[in-house]
């Protein structure tokens, strides 16, 4: 129990500066497709510090919950930058019960400083829903926006 609350602690300090330090230097604003993560973003200390430790938070424990947020994000392994069986549930704000569950063979972390968003990108998702605006089935890939507090 006070492992996980001094990652907590650890992420929220690491994460909270670099969202408000990009937002005013402009300089971690992440495209996405295919070629278009590298270059000077990718490389901001920033972002690179706040990927770690959610990959770190996975590695060492399996899934990353936090309690302000109404997302969790649970990874069976993690090889590099890489997570392997991986499942995204998401709570209904309103009834604190998952209206989304999503399950991908992989995925990948991105830290989105200008959005204030981490994003996780799924490859061969299977999205079982409760919410009309989000369709229930395969998808090749999906993309879900956690926003940060």
């Amino acid at each position: 129990m006070r492992s996980s609350r001094v990652e907590m602690s650890f992420l929220c300090a690491i994460l909270l500066p670099a969202v408000v330090n990009c937002g005013q230097t402009g300089y971690c604003d992440i495209e996405k497709g295919p070629g278009k993560i590298g270059g000077r973003d990718r490389e901001s200390p920033q972002v690179r510090s706040a990927e770690n430790v959610l990959y770190t938070m996975l590695q060492q424990n399996g899934v990353i919950r936090l309690p302000k947020l109404n997302y969790e994000l649970y990874a069976k392994r993690v090889q590099g930058r890489q997570l392997l069986d991986v499942e995204f549930r998401r709570k209904d704000p309103k009834t604190q019960k998952y209206d989304v569950i999503a399950r991908a063979h992989e995925a990948e972390l991105h830290v989105h400083m200008k959005s204030r968003q981490v994003l996780v990108d799924m490859r061969n998702c299977w999205i079982s829903s409760s919410d009309p605006d989000i369709v229930t089935g395969f998808v090749e890939a999906k993309v879900w926006p956690i926003d940060l507090p």
